[in-house]
């Protein structure tokens, strides 16, 4: 294998890690979980996490400051960015402090020496088993180590994912043709309250439809009769669905998801969702790879936990499912969703475009619970994508040349570049949502750099200044980023 794959498995009082890396094959290390000291606090902390954008709302429409005059820098008071610090770092030591930690931060530092940004590639996936139920239900994805301090979530070499226990590993399908078909079910009611979130939907559709190998078949409104009749219209085709895309209601009752559904008598109420499980998997031959859970919200009951419904996906034989954990304000959900497709349909990883997205919004809006509010379940034994490549990065991990009869990759055409390698990383530091001094270096680094025609030697240089300044998380997490929009937009050619 060609990087490191860690699975930690929490269970009662312990904590198992094993590992592979690629020097010396299987390891295994042993920890304790220690939730006298740490899980209280976070239980707390992801309390006041979960009122985060309410209070960022009433902020900004003036409810709550006393001086709207102050600058925007200061506006939003109540809100102390500290919060996803403190959380990491009790979630860090409640199962990671220890043997397992030290591995992981290990693996990392060999990362960081690498030249080459595709590897070693470390992948980490967490599992709960019956001992550690009452673990599963915390927000993992902002799990922060403090020292080196970075997030996991946050980290473009790592893939940060859960696993669930008892299952066994399956495969994720590439298409048989160049496109990524999407059956996009809205679980919302028609009610006039949800005309917003509605519309909102709707336009995030039109986008989705714009992207080039993206084939997008809606269904407005939950009717389990005319789902079924659409998955079998793919399976008449001979095609399976790539994605459900399920947008709905969620919360927690007693730590058991509920959705918002149709009673069958024109309203609407908080009912069990497996039936909606039951019927998004019932065709075995048109069965999804991926399932994305958008979690929509209202002011009415608060949404949140669409994750927990993830496991019941997962056993019913879907790889790869993709949750929201809390609402995000519409405008970064449908950034994130469209950022999420458009890397799915240029051939990306499933794990990898998730990742990538989540470290987007990290450095888009840093005083927020955003980049950890996506939750990737992946079953499957490698990280894969939904559509080929012409040569796979990792072979020896089982992703194969596509045959000599696949239509050709994407090309930076169909990719749809930017210009030059210095407007497409200007572009991607103007739109950073907080001018942090990191940023303004690297911005100033790029215009005075005379950046070469071939992205691969573009690559090498950033990959430099990313070794260079690798005590600056904040520089070397904006050069990882960067990496990554070369290669989305240029290929990986050179």
């Amino acid at each position: 294998m060609s990087g490191y794959d860690f699975r930690i498995t929490l269970d009662g009082a312990e904590v198992r890690c094993v590992y592979d890396s690629p020097d010396s094959g299987r390891n295994e290390v042993r920890g304790v979980i220690r939730r006298e000291s740490h899980l209280e606090t976070i239980q707390v902390l992801e309390q006041w996490l979960k009122r985060w954008e309410r209070i960022a709302d009433l902020e900004q429409r003036g409810r709550i400051t006393s001086q709207p005059r102050l600058t925007s820098s200061r506006a939003l008071s109540l809100l102390v960015p500290d919060t996803f610090k403190i959380l990491g770092n009790h979630l860090w030591q409640l199962a990671l402090d220890g043997p397992p930690g030290e591995r992981l931060t290990q693996a990392r530092r060999d990362q960081l020496r690498s030249d080459d940004e595709t590897g070693p590639r470390i992948r980490v996936r967490l599992v709960f088993e019956d001992g550690a139920q009452d673990l599963a239900a915390l927000p993992w994805e902002f799990v922060r180590c403090p020292d080196p301090a970075f997030y996991l979530a946050t980290e473009t070499n790592l893939v940060l994912g859960r696993f669930v226990a008892g299952k066994g590993e399956s495969e994720i399908r590439c298409s048989e043709d160049e496109k990524v078909r999407v059956l996009f079910v809205v679980c919302l009611p028609t009610t006039e309250d949800f005309t917003a979130e509605r519309q909102e939907i709707r336009e995030l559709q039109a986008e989705l439809e714009a992207v080039t190998a993206l084939e997008i078949e809606p269904v407005d409104e939950w009717d389990p009769a005319e789902v079924v009749t659409r998955l079998r219209g793919f399976r008449d085709r001979r095609h399976h669905v790539d994605v459900v895309h399920l947008v709905a209601l969620c919360k927690d009752v007693g730590g058991r998801p509920q959705l918002y559904l149709p009673d069958g008598h024109g309203g609407a109420g908080w009912d069990d969702p497996q039936p909606v499980v039951d019927t998004l998997t019932s065709e075995r031959a048109a069965r999804p790879t991926l399932v994305v859970l958008h979690l929509s919200d209202w002011d009415q009951d608060p949404s949140e936990h669409f994750e927990q419904l993830a496991p019941a996906f997962v056993t019913a034989d879907i790889p790869a499912v993709l949750a929201m954990q809390y609402p995000m304000p519409p405008r970064k959900g449908r950034a994130f969703v469209k950022s999420i497709y458009e890397r799915l349909a240029a051939g990306e990883r499933i794990g990898e475009a998730v990742q990538l997205a989540r470290n987007q919004l990290f450095l888009g809006v840093q005083l927020n619970r955003q980049f950890g509010t996506p939750v990737l379940y992946l079953q499957s034994r490698v990280d894969g994508n939904l559509i080929r490549r012409a040569v796979a990065p990792d072979a020896d991990e089982g992703r194969l040349e596509a045959p000599a009869t696949q239509p050709q990759p994407r090309t930076p055409e169909s990719r749809q570049p930017a210009g030059d390698v210095r407007a497409v990383l200007l572009r991607l530091l103007g739109n950073q949502g907080t001018r942090t001094p990191a940023v303004e270096a690297l911005t100033r680094w790029v215009r005075d750099v005379p950046w070469p025609d071939d992205p691969g030697k573009a690559r090498q240089l950033i990959r430099i200044k990313r070794r260079d300044e690798s005590d600056d998380a904040d520089t070397r997490a904006l050069c990882e980023l960067m990496l990554g929009e070369i290669e989305f937009r240029f290929g990986t050619a050179g």
